[in-house]
This record gives structure tokens, sequence and C-alpha cells, in this order.
């Protein structure tokens, strides 16, 4: 069984606040998410531990952070940064649990 490492710990995700860094960031806590077979309430909340501290308190008073819905609270992130330019976060409904991160999904994900 796969669980979401540990925040914090040195192989953990981490979100430092540069937007250059964001989509990457939302597509491996979703990927991440799917292989531990998470609920998508449990992936927003997931997403602000890998993040900031300063970055979690912006996301956290967002309405979607308070939904069920990964894709349209990953997308409400992305607007809030200047320099995310045109891209769009597109939830991956499953990835097998030995399909390697990123490779396969990251083109799909940005439209």
């Amino acid at each position: 069984m796969f669980y979401m490492p540990l925040c914090r710990m040195p192989a953990a995700l981490f979100f430092d606040g540069n937007p250059a860094d964001l989509l990457t960031f939302l597509i491996m806590v979703d990927q991440l998410a799917n292989m531990a077979s998470i609920t998508e309430v449990v992936c927003i909340k997931a997403a602000t531990w890998y993040a900031h501290p300063d970055e979690a308190e912006l996301w956290e008073c967002l309405e979607e952070y308070n939904g069920n819905n990964y894709e349209e609270f990953a997308n409400t992130v992305l607007y809030a940064y200047p320099g995310h330019g045109n891209k769009t976060f597109k939830h991956m409904v499953a990835c097998p649990a030995d399909a390697p991160l990123m490779d396969s999904y990251e083109e799909d994900a940005i439209e």
C-alpha cells in the first residue's frame, strides 16, 4: 500500500511560492493522492500540508478549499498567482500505481 509522504520530510513535496513551480507541484500532489487512493477532499488538504505556511494560509481562504473538487481548487490556486500564464490544471482520474510520476501525465495536464 502506498502512503503520502510525511510533510517536511526530505523526500516530501514542497511548494515555496515560486509560481513557475506551481503547476508541477499541483500535478505531483494529484498523482501521489491517486496512488495513495485518498479522496479529493483530503487531496486538497494535502496540497496545503506540502506548501509553505504563507502559501497554505492563502489557499485555505479560498472557497474551493472547503470543496470536494481538486481540479477546481488547483485552478483557483493557479489563478491566484501572477505569472501562471495560461496554464490550467486537469485532474487525472486514475494513476496506475506503477506509472512513473509526471512522465505520462504532464503534457495532458497542461492545456
